[in-house]
This record gives C-alpha cells, structure tokens and sequence, in this order.
C-alpha cells in the first residue's frame, strides 16, 4: 500500500477527511457535458462569449435567475442512478463520513443515497442546518441546490458576491469542519470551468491560506499540477499509484476501490473494542464493474478451488452494485456447476453465507442454486453431515417450491439425480408448506420434478407422500412464515408455463 493510501485512510478512518465531490463525478450520469451547457447558454443569448461566468450571468440578465434553474435542471438531474456509471459516488457512500461536500448542482449523489436507503440531510439553507439533528449524515451543496435559486453560485455576480461574503453560512460551516480536517476534493479537473474560482474562494475563507488538502484527479495534466501547487494541494495521479491499470478510469476507480477498502480495515482495527455499539455507519467494500468482468473471466478459466478463493476475496461482505447483483449471481452459478464434491459443496455455501444480494427473486435463486450440490455429497445418511442452507429473507417453508427448481437445474445441466440428493430434498420437503395446500398448478409443477427426480432404483421414499403421511401421523412442523406466500406468489409469477407441459394428464 501506498503511503498517500495509507494517510488518506487513516484520516478518513479517524473522520477527519472531508470528501468535495467535482463534476467529473458526475458526468458519466448526465445527459450533457459541459461544453455543451455552455453553448446552448450562449445560442439563447445570442453571444459568442465562452466564459460560463459571463454566458450565466447575460442569460440571468436577459431572462431571471428561475429560468437558469430551470434551464440548468433539465441537464443536470437525472430520475435513476446507474451503478456501472457512478462508482465515484457508491464508494464515497461506502465510506460512511459524516459530511460531505460538493460544488455540483446535478442531483447524483441525492439519487445515489435513495437507491440504496441511505439517510441524508440536504444543506442548501441555513434553515436546512436549523432543522438537521445531531448524527444526520450532511450532503452540503457548497454553491446551492437547483430547487433554490437564491442559493445557486453559477453567474458572474453570483461568484462575486459569494467571494464577498467571507462570512457566508456555509463558509463558517466549512471552517468548523476542517478545524482539524482535511479536504479531498474527488474529481475536480480543468474541465471544471470554475475551478480557479472555487480554489480561490476556499482559500479566501481562509483568508489567503489553504488548509492541507488533497485532490484525486481523473487525468492528470501539468495545468491541474501547476493549479495544486498554486494552492497547496497534494495532487494524486492514480495511475502513479496504480501503473498496471491500463486506463485513466480504471486506474481512478482502482484508487477509490483500495481508499475505502483501507479505511473500511483501519476502522474494523480501531472499532473491535466497540464492536457491540458503532458509533458510525460501517464502511463497505465496493465492487466495481471491472472487478466482476474480470471475476467472470477467471470462473471460466481457472480450476474451482482457485476461481471460488478468488470470488470470495471480491465478494465477501462487500457492497455489490444493484444493477450487478445479477452478473454476480451468473458468476456464482457457473461456479455452483463446477462443484463437483462434498469440500467444494461446502465452500460454496460459506461463500454463500457472505454475499450480500439484495433483491429478494436473487436470492431465493441462491437457495436454488445451492440445493444442487446437494448433488456430488457423500453419506447421505449422516443427518450431522447434511446441508443446511440459510439466505437471509428466503423462508424454509418456501423450499418445497425451490427443490424442484433444483431438480429442473441439475436436470437440465444431464446431471444424473443422486441419492444424497434425494435425502436432502425429503428434509427440505418436511419443513416446508404443506404440498396439499398449495394450487393445483403449483403442485403440479412441484411434483413433476420430484417424480422425475425418484425414477430409477432408489430405497427412499417420495418426499412428497412422505409429507403426507407424517402429516397423518401427527408429525410437528415449522409454522408457516408470514412472508412465504408472497416469495411463492412472485416464484410462481416468474414461473415459465412451459415448465408445466411435460406432466399434464
């Protein structure tokens, strides 16, 4: 690990680093890049002026400080967050600080924080401060909020006023925060018009000297060089730190990746005392998309026991992107149809204790793919050798319905049904809902797998019947889960109708 790595991390750790998020975070979200605001700024105006400054100020001029708004907001707010295009922000998520800042006026980092229901207050006003309470995670939007005109710094006399007024709300905000913090400004380069003005305005808060800060370049250029040393600042290029990455995007994704991955290990180091009660969000992992390409390349080619090592060092407790739950899950499947015994069959249901997928379908699929290595197990007898399967949120009463999945999977892969599976399944069946209460159609499903599952010679009884007659018998089963019919409901509504034709009468 790199030593600027290492300081970063141990301050963000600590809680004394203070993200100021750039537009070069944003840009991969919006519809528009810069120039071309710019431009469509100028044409309305009917001018050939090329410092946004002066084309924003003409356009309030000519119109009013609402329409700019307006005009701004239909480039700048998006309605969804993409994971694949937003690294930046999940891993600035991920870190779990307690402010964070940024001159942008798009709403990203807002939509970010939805997606994934992680509370935040946002700070356009002072009365915004007024109504927060102590421990509310703070997102100050340092040149105002869209939604708000008056707060909005983007023309030439907002800029000026705003350099004016040392003594603005969010000025004394900032120098309470970094009374004994650190900036990091993520994603500022030239291409951010304005960055001269915000630099200046900073270290005029100051007045004149510019608390220790650091910046992480998309693209580092002799320009932005020229700029940090001008203010101070510890300019990072990561494909210095990161030379075997092939490209400015990797190499700066790369850098976040290991920033939070570091701060996430030094506060687990600094926190074992006070496991019981956090007094911060706990800081996750990210995976990123080229993570998961790369992951899907090595299952393919590597032999299990190396391609499911390699899985679980990306995957264990990390933060997967919504928007890649599925590919991860395709990744985990072609492992589950390399699992060829009882260890390996073992390693995947560790692996699949520590994956976090949060959509419910995926999960109940986890289930699906797990029961198949029940497979290639051996002593099917031993009751304390069996595999047990426990995904958060998917019932045991639903299992009846995904033992025939299971059935279907390893049917359609020319798997031969093995009497190990055949035990495992009979214990699914007993703690599961009660086949004779489901309808006709599900049980039809239900029993067409399992009857193709017992063809062959085999001394074990049909799961099924098995129910039954213990049910007759007074044998106790598990209270049915609140939540299970409605996981069968929507299991049943993602069933292909196909999958009924083989065993109608």
């Amino acid at each position: 690990m790199s030593e600027i790595l290492k300081e970063l991390s141990l301050m963000a750790a600590d809680h004394k680093l203070v993200p100021f998020l750039g537009s070069g975070c944003s840009v991969p979200q919006l519809k528009y890049d810069w120039d071309s605001i710019i431009t469509a700024l100028a044409k309305e105006v009917n001018t050939e002026e090329t410092d946004h400054l002066k084309v924003a100020q003409k356009y309030v001029d000519c119109y009013s400080k609402q329409q700019l708004c307006d005009f701004l907001k239909q480039r700048f707010y998006i309605e969804n967050f993409s994971d694949k295009l937003g690294y930046a922000h999940l891993a600035v998520m991920s870190l779990g600080t307690g402010v964070i800042y940024t001159t942008n006026q798009d709403n990203v980092m807002e939509k970010c924080f939805e997606k994934y229901g992680r509370k935040f207050k946002l700070i356009k006003s002072i009365e915004d401060f007024s109504n927060s309470k102590p421990g509310d995670r703070l997102y100050i939007k340092y040149h105002g909020d869209l939604s708000l005109p008056e707060s909005v710094v983007f023309s030439q006399q907002d800029y000026e006023k705003r350099m004016q007024d040392t003594d603005h709300f969010l000025n004394i905000r900032l120098k309470s925060d970094l009374l004994a913090k650190r900036l990091f400004f993520i994603g500022y380069s030239l291409r951010d018009k304005n960055i001269h003005e915000i630099l200046t305005e900073i270290q005029n808060v100051f007045k004149g000297k510019m608390p220790k800060s650091y910046m992480l370049v998309y693209e580092h250029s002799k320009e932005i060089e020229e700029r940090c040393n001008q203010f101070g600042i510890h300019l990072i290029n990561p494909l210095i730190e990161f030379p075997e990455c092939k490209t400015n995007q990797e190499a700066f994704e790369k850098f976040l990746q290991e920033f939070v991955t570091q701060t996430m290990l030094q506060k687990h180091e600094q926190q074992i005392n006070d496991i019981f009660r956090p007094l911060v969000p706990a800081t996750q992992r990210v995976v990123s998309p080229l993570e998961i390409e790369s992951l899907d390349r090595i299952v393919d080619r590597d032999e299990f026991k190396d391609a499911c090592s390699k899985f679980r060092a990306i995957m264990d407790q990390s933060l997967i992107p919504k928007d890649l739950e599925s590919e991860v899950l395709n990744i985990f499947r072609k492992l589950i149809v390399k699992c060829s015994n009882e260890a390996e069959s073992e390693a995947l249901k560790s692996a699949a204790f520590n994956l976090y997928i949060s959509d419910k379908k995926l999960r109940v699929e986890l289930v699906i793919l797990l029961m198949t290595t029940a497979n290639v197990r051996e002593n099917e007898n031993d009751i304390f050798n069996r595999l047990h399967i426990h995904v958060k949120g998917v019932p045991e009463d639903i299992y009846i319905y995904a033992v025939a999945f299971a059935t279907e999977r390893l049917l359609s892969w020319g798997r031969k049904i093995t009497d190990s599976f055949r035990v495992h399944v009979t214990s699914w069946v007993e703690r599961s809902l009660d086949f004779e209460e489901l309808d006709e159609d599900t049980q039809k499903f239900i029993k067409g797998y399992l009857d193709k599952a017992w063809e062959g010679s085999t001394i074990y009884e049909h799961p099924i019947k098995r129910q039954q007659r213990l049910k007759k018998s007074g044998f106790p089963r598990l209270g049915r889960n609140n939540s299970s019919d409605q996981i069968l409901s929507r299991m049943m509504e993602s069933l292909p109708k196909s999958f009924n034709k083989p065993f109608e009468d």
